[in-house]
């Protein structure tokens, strides 16, 4: 999985901003079940939405045209979903965006672009405030006098 370019992960207390930040978990080839390698960025979104469980979370699986990719790309998501709904007791969103042109050649050949699924994270809005407030204080506690 890989953080957004810009503000803080989840799981840095008073860093996070309001807007949305996604990550992306990839797959191997052909196959829907989470490589062990992205479980640890799936804990850190697993540990915010444990602090922070009325956040809205969507998880997008990306497939080609064909039908035999969009199915294993459902199962991504699927499986993505599973695995916070699990581990944070917060069920996400699914959603799916498919492509509307064939991938060239061999239509069960994937696209690399085409393995990975998208976890999106939206604090509520109580939420968002309440991390602006321990911003607040944070920058008060932490200035010269």
């Amino acid at each position: 999985m890989e953080g957004p370019g810009q503000g803080a992960q989840p799981g840095e207390r008073g860093k996070y901003k309001a807007d949305p930040r996604s990550y992306t978990v990839f797959f191997d080839f052909g196959k829907a079940d989470i490589h062990p390698s992205q479980h640890k960025e799936l804990d850190g979104v697993v540990k915010f939405l444990k602090s922070y469980p009325r956040s809205e979370v969507i998880v997008e699986g990306h497939a080609g045209a064909d039908a035999y990719i969009a199915d294993i790309a459902k199962s991504r998501a699927e499986e993505v979903a599973k695995y916070i709904n699990d581990k944070a007791g917060v069920k996400p969103t699914i959603r799916f965006h498919q492509r509307k042109t064939k991938t060239p050649g061999d239509p069960k050949k994937e696209d690399p672009g085409q393995f990975k699924a998208v976890v999106i994270v939206r604090p509520s809005k109580d939420e968002a405030e309440k991390e602006a407030a321990i911003r607040v204080v944070n920058a008060y506690l932490t200035c010269p006098a």
